[in-house]
């Protein structure tokens, strides 16, 4: 009896399967019934070369049988996939100004979009856009908020959101972090002026300056509308 069946009398039972005639492995042994492992062939480098892959899990081996009928072993370093680099919040922001989307707005509105998504440029550029959270956008606009009034944080609210739902359209992100970003900012009219201050704002401002003064002290005119005139619009 050999050395190792009187272990797995009554409990396993072993089988011996031959392979096929010019086969390299010899004779296969199987076990089978409670146990039931693998497959351990006969093959005399097979169990080292098991251990070297579980070991060195990123080296190949390729076998090659040469000439004098030697098998020789090579060894080699398997490639790695370089992991998917992620979009950053420049790269989407460029992405989003060569779109056909882009193409159709208007002039004025591209170029208002343009000037209020700086900020989010500067701050975000180099971080990818799936890591943007809603706090990034809250501490901008509430630094925009704080040095050049809501007005213009809640310009920067809009064309923040207008760019993460066309990032959001097109799977950039799976959520987007600029919705109802203009909750807490003041809204409402301009503050009134006085007639007295009207009138020292024509006599005291600078010539650019006192020129719009004077035109919204005879038209009415909102005061971005008074900033995009063009002399050919008089």
């Amino acid at each position: 009896m050999r050395s190792a069946d009187w272990f797995v009398q009554g409990c396993c039972r072993l089988q011996t399967v031959r392979s096929a005639p010019g086969s390299r492995a010899g004779i296969a042994r199987r076990w089978t019934g409670p146990w039931q492992t693998r497959n351990l062939r006969a093959s005399p480098i097979s169990r080292w070369k098991r251990g070297l892959r579980a070991k060195n899990k990123g080296i190949g081996i390729e076998r090659r049988e040469l000439a004098d009928g030697t098998v020789r072993e090579y060894h080699y370093e398997r490639k790695r996939r370089a992991p998917k680099r992620e979009q950053t919040v420049a790269a989407v922001i460029a992405a989003w100004q060569d779109s056909p989307e882009w193409a159709r707005l208007n002039v004025s509105t591209a170029a208002i979009y343009v000037r209020a998504s700086q900020p989010l440029f500067c701050a975000l550029r180099n971080i990818a856009i799936r890591k943007t959270q809603r706090r990034h956008l809250l501490m901008i606009r509430d630094t925009i908020a704080k040095e050049r009034g809501h007005g213009a944080a809640s310009l920067f609210c809009r064309t923040v959101s207008a760019f993460f739902s066309w990032a959001l359209d097109r799977n950039f992100i799976d959520v987007s972090p600029a919705t109802r970003l203009q909750r807490t900012l003041r809204r409402g009219l301009l503050p009134t002026r006085t007639e007295e201050q009207a009138r020292r704002a024509m006599q005291e401002l600078p010539e650019p300056t006192r020129r719009a003064v004077v035109l919204a002290y005879y038209t009415a005119q909102r005061r971005g509308d008074l900033c995009a005139l063009r002399w050919s619009d008089y």
